[in-house]
């Protein structure tokens, strides 16, 4: 919202203080809304932040500072409405980012793409699940057409894993701690597109609980 504003002509602090001021407001009513009608309902809130993408560049408009004044009050505007009632904040960005400032702005939960160049932030992954948070993992690409089939799918992911593995991510908590999902939103598609990328996110996600589950004991052994 502040980069779209800004866009738009507003200058970028005042742009920054309006985006500011309408999420933490819009979140607190939203929030606040559900809360009156399902007081102890586990809840999501998923911040779609697509405009993040590219954020670890060096000739991104917004500074970590700048970034962290935005996300930080969305998060604690979320903590604070949710009150004692379970809810997961997260955040969607349907590409590459600085994953170690998002991480930071305290979400619980973070939706990017399955993406070799997230290793490079296994760090901030590994301290994301050290909290009891969760990694979103877009394994269904929706920019480009599907097979029919999960395999070459399941091979990008579990390279992706591999990766953060290597760089020092505890592979019982990626596997715990991970969910499945198509890359973006599936609202330009038609309900058969739909369907087929729901197939392949329940097939992946099938995979991802066979791996993740302990091998059984087999008496004798």
């Amino acid at each position: 919202l502040a980069l779209t504003l800004a866009d738009a002509g507003l200058e970028l602090p005042m742009a920054m203080d309006a985006a500011r001021v309408a999420t933490v407001y819009r979140t607190e009513a939203l929030v606040g809304h559900i809360r009156r009608v399902e007081p102890s309902l586990p809840l999501a809130v998923v911040m779609d932040e697509r405009r993040l993408v590219g954020s670890m560049h060096p000739t991104y408009p917004l500074g970590v500072r700048q970034i962290r004044s935005l996300l930080d009050p969305a998060v604690d505007a979320i903590d604070v409405a949710a009150a004692d009632s379970p809810v997961l904040i997260g955040i969607h960005i349907p590409g590459r980012t600085d994953l170690r400032t998002v991480i930071s702005s305290g979400v619980s939960m973070v939706s990017v793409p399955a993406d070799s160049a997230v290793a490079g932030y296994a760090e901030w992954i590994q301290a994301l699940f050290g909290n009891g948070g969760w990694m979103a993992w877009g394994a269904v690409p929706v920019d480009r057409p599907l097979g029919s089939s999960a395999e070459l799918l399941w091979r990008h992911l579990v390279a992706t894993w591999r990766d953060l593995e290597t760089a020092g991510v505890d592979r019982t908590q990626l596997l715990g701690r991970s969910m499945i999902g198509a890359a973006d939103d599936v609202a330009r598609f038609d309900v058969a597109q739909v369907a087929m990328i729901e197939e392949l996110v329940v097939a992946l996600a099938d995979r991802l609980v066979d791996m993740a589950s302990p091998a059984p004991v087999v008496a004798g052994t």
